[in-house]
Formats: C-alpha cells, structure tokens, sequence
C-alpha cells in the first residue's frame, strides 16, 4: 500500500527552528493510520486529518 513519512519543525520566539518529535494522529485510522514516527498508512481511500501536537501546541494538516 502507500505511505508516506512525515515530520515536524518548530519556529521558535527568537525565530530559529527546530526540529520536534511530535504526538502523531490520524482522525480515521481505517483510511490511514500514523504511527509515533509519523509514518502514515493509506488503508483505503478517502481524506483523513493529520495532527501534530507537540508541548501543548497543536497543527492539523488534511490528507486526501
């Protein structure tokens, strides 16, 4: 099946990045299911909403 690898950046409040290891979750695993490295796997079709949250912040990101 498909998959894809995911990961996630951080812009600081001096304006520096950083590279994070977020808390991965996907709102239907039956369509793709993500796992704690942010690999994410197609199961069937449809669109799904992928989230990061990390130190109590959160971006949601769609997939389709």
């Amino acid at each position: 099946g498909f998959f894809t690898t995911y990961s996630a950046s951080a812009t600081m409040s001096d304006g520096t990045s950083q590279t994070v290891t977020p808390t991965w979750t996907s709102s239907s695993a039956g369509i793709g299911s993500v796992d704690a490295s942010g690999r994410l796997d197609g199961n069937s079709h449809g669109t799904i909403t992928l989230t990061a949250e990390s130190e109590m912040r959160t971006e949601v990101g769609m997939g389709g």
